[in-house]
């Protein structure tokens, strides 16, 4: 059985592809985007932040994962920092759970596609 945990990060799995579909590629202003995640999903703390998510079109997507392409990351050391972070020890300074840091970025991308 999904729980609701599963399901919110589901939702905002979608809503960054959402948001990625209406922004033009950093690359040459094309559009429609895909979200490619400058550090891997499997990196919660910026599986849904903004500034990981880079908007390409699907082909410099594939062509990105194929190291056939490049683009310039403009958050590098913010997201290096936060990369290097432990998750748990991140919730604990922040006096958060694993399930109300995604209630939170649930509402954050909420609040950014206007689904209030």
């Amino acid at each position: 059985m999904v729980g609701i945990t599963e399901k919110l990060e589901n939702a905002l799995d979608k809503m960054v592809q959402e948001w990625a579909f209406s922004q033009p590629s950093v690359i040459n202003r094309e559009m429609p985007c895909v979200g490619h995640h400058h550090y891997s999903r499997r990196h919660k703390l910026l599986r849904w932040d903004i500034k990981n998510i880079i908007p390409l079109t699907e082909k410099q997507h594939r062509l990105v994962h194929n190291g056939k392409m490049d683009y310039k990351c403009h958050n590098k050391d913010y997201l290096k920092s936060m990369v290097n972070k432990d998750y748990k020890d991140w919730l604990l300074e922040n006096n958060l759970t694993n399930d109300l840091f995604v209630v939170q970025k649930y509402n954050e991308w909420r609040k950014r596609l206007h689904k209030c």
